[in-house]
């Protein structure tokens, strides 16, 4: 039999229905008090029988005594005897007696109004007559309970004393033990009508027992049903869906009694329960998404990997309905990475700016979040909750000590668990400080002046690059660019002028660059673009692209007082499977520059 305490559910049998059982008791009690009503309403009924039969025994046996004694006494001899039994049978209608006998002390029936018994001799039981052949007679009356002839009675004994009279005749007796006793007057009764009364009564008590029964078991069961069970089983309804996961289950109080008082608690007891586990299972939303958030953007240095990878690790943990994460970069520029599948959306100036004065792409996810709540985050410089319109949403502006980092916006979807301000602020550390190691790794390998990356990075990426195409049998290519005469331009212009050449040649070589590509300030004027993925046939268009790119318009500088036209040589290199390795690539691309310099400048040159 499986143990109740070991199951998580079971079903309660019929048989162990608190409601049946509650039952079974009241019937058995019902049973018992009837039992006890009907045992003493019959004992009384026969107590009563027999102290009425008794009084009339008694009064009968002491006329007949005294009759008998006076017609003795008057010398009526044999005749007497006739003469009482005469004036017995007249009791036989008054008294409801069945037979009245005269009987010796030594139990022979001298008379008896039932002739069948005259001259028999009967075993007298007095032991009820403690005063029976004493010398003081008393009133006391023996009973014996007589079947024969297939009827019962009950049998009355009273003494018949001996008067002072009677010793004249019967003077032999006068010293024997007993003298003071003539004899006895039984009278018997029948019990018939006393056993019928009993059995109707016991019909009675059996009948009005088992419909007072019923009544009773239908008053208590209607009683404890609407009183009890339905309580009850609301609460074990509610119990039950609370072991299912429904935590939010309340058993309604529907009286101020004691099964009233049981829901309160219950429900007290139940809204801790939900408490707990909210706040175990919000502890665990929390350590779990900064430890995705930890180990995954720990993988990558990149602010916009950085981005994307926050985007990731928040659509599993919140599924939110809309998400956008704004961070700015080190170039002075802000990217903005989406729920969305359009990548990364990117702009130049503040970040705050930006947000301020929203427009093109980025008026449009703004759109998706309450009016006011980026506003009002970045007036405040902490969390905004908002619960209205929208549903419930939030922004949280990544700060640090020098000033704005990025944004979070979020409106998340149906979570099991409520996001406490405390455990959005604590998100907010975490992916503040990403932002922040992720800008002072990006710092460290851009080149301040062009935003470039710098050399060591550039060639760090060259290693890697040439080990990828070797392996993976995949196309790469180097280029390298020289602004040409740009030692003139210092001399002339200056060398913040020169600066704001470099700036702006930077900007078209990376405004003319793939995604993939990677352009790198190489040294002074000399600037590096890597092309993964690419092959030799495609060098010569892309190398024309850059020089034309740069050469396109005059670059104008010191607030438009100069309009200087700029023009770069270009020396490209394709990789050589088996051949070459990252120097030699690099040398093989600079061998193409010297000689694109030599043939007179502004010109292509491809390494074969």
């Amino acid at each position: 039999m499986p143990d109740p305490q070991n199951e998580t559910s079971f079903q309660i049998d019929w048989w162990n229905r608190v409601s049946l059982r509650m039952g079974i008791g009241v019937l058995l009690v019902t049973a018992a008090a009837l039992a006890s009503v009907g045992w003493f309403v019959n004992r009384q009924g026969a107590e009563s029988f027999r102290e009425q039969h008794i009084t009339h025994a008694h009064d009968i046996a002491r006329v007949v005594a005294d009759r008998l004694a006076d017609r003795m006494m008057a010398g009526g001899a044999a005749a007497t005897w006739t003469s009482v039994a005469e004036e017995a049978a007249h009791f036989l209608e008054t008294a409801d007696v069945t037979r009245i006998m005269l009987v010796s002390n030594k139990g022979q029936v001298k008379v008896s109004t039932d002739p069948a018994y005259n001259g028999q001799t009967l075993a007298i039981d007095t032991s009820d007559c403690p005063e029976c052949g004493r010398e003081q007679i008393g009133n006391t009356t023996a009973m014996q309970t007589v079947a024969s002839d297939g009827g019962k009675w009950l049998r009355l004994i009273e003494p018949v004393p001996a008067k002072p009279g009677c010793f004249a005749c019967h003077p032999q007796d006068k010293t024997a033990e007993g003298q003071a006793l003539r004899g006895y007057i039984l009278l018997d009764f029948d019990l018939a009508g006393l056993e019928q009364a009993a059995r109707q009564l016991r019909y009675v008590v059996l009948v009005v027992g088992a419909i007072s029964g019923l009544l009773l078991l239908a008053l208590v069961s209607w009683l404890f049903r609407h009183s009890v069970m339905r309580a009850l089983d609301t609460i074990v309804g509610t119990a039950g869906r609370i072991a299912g996961g429904d935590l939010s289950a309340r058993a309604p109080v529907e009286s101020r009694d004691e099964l009233g008082q049981l829901a309160n608690h219950f429900n007290r007891m139940a809204e801790r329960i939900e408490d707990e586990v909210g706040r175990l299972e919000a502890s665990n939303l929390e350590s779990s998404m900064l430890y995705s958030l930890v180990v995954e953007v720990s993988r990558h240095n990149e602010i916009t990997e950085v981005a994307s990878t926050v985007i990731k690790v928040l659509m599993q943990k919140l599924a939110p309905q809309q998400i956008a994460f704004f961070a700015k970069t080190a170039d002075g520029r802000w990217v903005c990475a989406t729920h969305s599948d359009n990548g990364l959306v990117s702009g130049s100036g503040t970040l705050e700016s930006a947000l301020i004065s929203p427009a093109g792409d980025l008026a449009g996810i703004l759109a998706r979040f309450q009016d006011g709540l980026v506003t009002r985050a970045l007036r405040d410089m902490r969390l905004q909750l908002l619960d209205e319109g929208m549903g419930f949403q939030f922004a949280m502006p990544l700060v640090s000590a020098s000033g704005l980092l990025g944004l979070l916006a979020c409106r998340p979807g149906a979570l099991k668990v409520k996001l406490e301000p405390e455990m959005i602020e604590n998100l907010g550390v975490h992916l503040a400080l990403a932002l922040e190691n992720a800008l002072h790794y990006t710092g460290a390998i851009t080149d301040a002046l062009t935003l470039l990356r710098n050399k060591s990075y550039g060639l760090s990426r060259l290693d890697e690059a040439v080990y990828a195409a070797q392996r993976q049998q995949q196309g790469l290519a180097l280029v390298m660019l020289d602004i040409d005469h740009f030692k003139r331009i210092n001399d002339t212009y200056g060398h913040p002028v020169g600066d704001e050449v470099l700036k702006e040649v930077a900007q078209r070589i990376r405004a003319c660059s793939r995604k993939a590509d990677l352009a790198v300030r190489f040294g002074g004027e000399e600037f590096l673009v890597i092309l993964p993925q690419t092959k030799a046939d495609s060098l010569a268009g892309i190398g024309e692209r850059l020089r034309a790119a740069v050469a396109a318009s005059p670059v104008t500088a010191d607030g438009g007082k100069h309009s200087i036209p700029v023009r770069v040589s270009v020396g490209l290199a394709a990789f050589r499977a088996g051949l070459d390795k990252a120097d030699t690539l690099l040398a093989r691309a600079d061998q193409a520059l010297y000689r694109a310099k030599n043939a007179g400048r502004n010109r292509v040159e491809i390494d074969e």
